[in-house]
């Protein structure tokens, strides 16, 4: 048994929106970790310039 054709479009925009979700949550994760290993290789380079 098929779905409406509104039902289909509107769970397919759900999971579209999901995986959306997940891309940005993972970019910002990715950000995060940068910023944390670069200010640690800034917080390395000032230690032992020091």
């Amino acid at each position: 048994m098929r779905s409406a054709p509104g039902e289909e479009r509107r769970r397919r925009a759900e999971e579209s929106a999901f995986r959306g979700g997940l891309v940005g949550i993972g970019l910002v994760a990715l950000a995060t970790l940068a910023l944390a290993a670069a200010g640690a290789l800034i917080a390395l380079i000032v230690a032992l310039a020091f």
